[in-house]
């Protein structure tokens, strides 16, 4: 095993605590909702405290009855309050938190009871199984909130946690068994400074990877409607056009008499109203944007009728009355629709076929739905011969 020196390596224990305390302090200053980063920071700086009165109170430079119960009433608060920070920052919502005072009472109450408070090896015994429980509460909060946010720092946050959950672990091992040396003591500080380390690290990215994904998202959102915009359409398309694939163009009727006679401000009423009617209509799995002007596009994974949805999303918004003063504005669409019944078609020929059946129900007389599937593509030798033959 590697010698480590057991007093330099408490000092970078409590260095390490430190320096992650005022790294949280920091990153607080840098986030909109702060509250998750302030738990952590405490929860680094409770504990390091702990570990300073712990290692000043097995030199003589703390009473016993000083720095005993606050070590314990430290370790035992802090990694409550880390997994109250962690929990926070996952779910991104605030929690009930005058709880977390119970924790270390709770442990005092009982280690002074049994008479554990002076007896060291038991005292840690309780320190080390309240981490294992809550940095394994830890690991698990994160973990689970990947299906709702799949940042890439989740995972190895989890790990990281996991881990650290273990040293403690082998440490309870190790209490139980009498098997404690110097030298264990000191590798299992040193893997768990490694971890305070690295949780300050991976909270960092997770936090930075979030704000990535929101400045991105802004972007694809336009602010009037609510909807995406067209750089939303391109990257929430799935890869490839499945058989029963439907795309569908709507523009408002007469939009531009709308803006001349009422006002713009008239017109963005409208286009508000029409975008409400589309996201209440359709479901969560279907894409609709703005697509420019008066336009929106809407993409339908494998929809039995499109046609009887485009016809219901005509009827609802024509049924949608936008007021204005002591008036009202009727609002009218009309809506080009492409099906692809094979799937061998890109989004792109969805689209073009989509606003050519817009162009015909403009032309068609407006307030309606026009309805076009795309043939099968033709293979590259049928082609061929085709040509051959004219």
């Amino acid at each position: 095993m590697i010698n480590l020196d057991i007093a330099t390596v408490i000092f970078l224990h409590v260095t390490v605590l430190a320096a992650g305390a005022v790294a949280f302090a920091h990153l607080q200053r840098q986030v909109p909702w702060p509250v998750p980063l302030r738990w952590l920071g405490l929860a680094y700086a409770i504990v390091g405290v702990g570990a300073l009165s712990a290692a000043l109170g097995e030199h003589g430079a703390l009473p016993p009855w000083l720095w005993q119960p606050l070590s314990l009433g430290c370790g035992t608060g802090g990694f409550a309050a880390l997994w109250c920070g962690i929990r926070m920052l996952s779910r991104e919502r605030g929690m009930p938190t005058a709880w977390l005072l119970l924790v270390p009472l709770g442990w005092l109450v009982f280690a002074h009871v049994i008479g554990f408070v002076a007896e060291n090896w038991q005292r840690a015994g309780i320190f080390h199984l309240n981490a294992v429980v809550f940095l394994g509460a830890t690991a698990w909060e994160v973990l689970r909130g990947r299906r709702r946010e799949p940042l890439p720092s989740r995972l190895p946050l989890a790990i990281m946690l996991a881990v650290f959950a273990l040293s403690f672990l082998a440490g309870i091992a190790m209490i139980a068994s009498g098997t404690v040396r110097a030298a264990r003591i000191a590798f299992e500080f040193y893997i768990q400074i490694f971890c305070y380390f690295g949780v300050v690290i991976l909270v960092y990215g997770l936090v930075n990877e979030r704000a990535q994904k929101r400045l991105r998202l802004s972007a694809e959102i336009d602010p009037l409607t609510g909807l995406g915009n067209r750089a939303r359409l391109v990257s929430s398309v799935p890869p490839e056009v499945q058989g029963g694939d439907a795309a569908i163009l709507l523009d408002i009727d007469h939009f531009k008499a709308v803006n001349d006679k009422f006002g713009h401000s008239a017109g963005d009423r409208v286009l508000a109203a029409v975008a409400e009617t589309l996201r209440a209509k359709l479901r969560r799995e279907d894409i609709c944007v703005r697509y420019g002007g008066e336009e929106f596009a809407i993409i339908l994974p494998d929809w039995q009728d499109v046609g009887a949805v485009a016809e219901r999303l005509r009827g609802a918004i024509e049924a949608v009355k936008v007021p204005l003063g002591d008036s009202e504005i009727g609002v009218t669409v009309s809506l080009g629709v492409a099906i692809s019944r094979t799937g061998n078609h890109s989004w792109t020929d969805l689209i073009d076929a989509a606003d050519a059946a817009l162009y015909e129900a403009k032309r068609a007389g407006r307030n309606r739905v026009v309805v076009q599937r795309l043939p099968a593509p033709v293979p590259a030798r049928q082609r061929a011969g085709m040509l051959e033959d004219a």
